[in-house]
């Protein structure tokens, strides 16, 4: 599974960028609390992270059952 930074959109696996934030922090948790994407170095909340994550599956889904109603609705019987 994968997850975007909600600041700079770069994509990592959740378990990568996990390891990279819980590795670089002096946190002793399993999933980690906060951190700074790798790439644009942006301090990030491990919720925002999911919450990006699980928002842009949502409107994903929305746009693809809206664009299937469009098509549905171009048939003709």
């Amino acid at each position: 599974m994968c997850v975007s930074c909600p600041k700079c959109s770069i994509y990592y696996h959740i378990i990568c960028l996990s390891k990279y934030f819980l590795k670089n922090s002096d946190q002793h948790y399993i999933i980690p609390i906060d951190g700074s994407c790798p790439s644009c170095k942006k301090s990030l909340l491990w919720g925002e992270i999911i919450q990006h994550k699980y928002t842009n599956q949502l409107l994903s889904l929305t746009t693809a059952t809206y664009t299937n109603e469009l098509h549905d609705e171009d048939i003709i019987l």
